[in-house]
């Protein structure tokens, strides 16, 4: 039950914050309320509370993680930071997080691959959205586990 639960809260936070998201993708500093992104964070927090200790491994984690996807540049900003941490909090098991940090970390890869080609090409550097594609390596774990 607490599973269900928190996939749908997660779904909700994520999408509301890929509108947000692109949304305010054109604009030199996106708009992406800290509040917002922080909430998530505790809200994950306490509904991992049936299994603290697991949660907060997976939580310890994903930041080690994140860590590393910012000295990579594969993201831009401590919003997708927290939002990659809390939505790692929401799996069940450590298998769950682990499975989404390998697809993000490939979508990343080919998200970079892709603005080095269009940076090439136009010589012109455009943000692309991240957040969705939380969402969708989200999606992408859960499907898997």
């Amino acid at each position: 039950m607490i599973t269900t639960t928190a996939l749908f809260v997660a779904l909700g936070f994520l999408i509301a914050l890929s509108i947000l998201d692109f949304l305010t993708y054109n604009k030199k500093h996106g708009f992406i309320p800290s509040v917002f992104t922080t909430l998530f964070l505790v809200v994950a927090l306490l509904l991992g509370m049936g299994n603290p200790v697991q949660t907060l491994f997976i939580g310890a984690f994903a930041g080690l993680i994140s860590l590393l996807f910012t000295d990579l540049d594969l993201w831009g900003g401590v919003a997708d930071l927290k939002i990659f941490i809390a939505s790692s909090m929401m799996f069940p098991h450590i298998v769950g997080a682990v499975t989404f940090a390998l697809i993000l970390t490939m979508l990343s890869f080919v998200i970079k691959l892709i603005m080095i080609w269009k940076l090439k090409k136009s010589q012109k550097l455009d943000y692309i959205p991240f957040i969705p594609i939380i969402l969708l390596a989200f999606l992408g774990a859960w499907a898997l586990i």
